[in-house]
């Protein structure tokens, strides 16, 4: 999913690779016959969980209508880990740059390897 943060023809916006539920589990997990991080570990995963199945959704305005994202607060990560980006290769300088950002330890983070996982917090406070 992405979501662009700047006017129409600037090219500027935030891609959400992942996502850890906080609700709607069972919902999710039957939408991909998938249970624990696989879920939602993915960009393509999270879409699929939620019931996203096509592009019906593109140029929506977020918060308005049935597309509704929260300001709310609700955790605070332990630690934002800024990480190379997945699957840009061989585009230098973009390939190197730490522009993906993540919850260090969020086992809900995409390409995450389980030595990294933190099983006991999901690296929230």
């Amino acid at each position: 999913m992405d979501i662009s943060i700047q006017k129409a023809g600037t090219p500027n916006g935030i891609l959400i690779r992942g996502l850890q539920p906080l609700e709607g589990l069972d919902l999710m997990e039957k939408n991909r016959s998938k249970t624990g991080f696989d879920v939602s570990n993915g960009p393509a995963k999270w879409m699929a969980a939620f019931g996203i199945k096509d592009k019906s959704l593109s140029g929506t305005v977020l918060n308005e209508n049935n597309f509704n994202f929260s300001a709310k607060k609700v955790q605070t990560p332990q630690e934002i880990l800024a990480t190379p980006r997945i699957g840009v290769k061989n585009k230098e300088p973009w390939t190197s740059k730490n522009m993906r950002f993540i919850v260090k330890g969020n086992p809900y983070v995409s390409k995450l390897p389980k030595r990294e996982m933190n099983l006991d917090t999901y690296g929230w406070l």
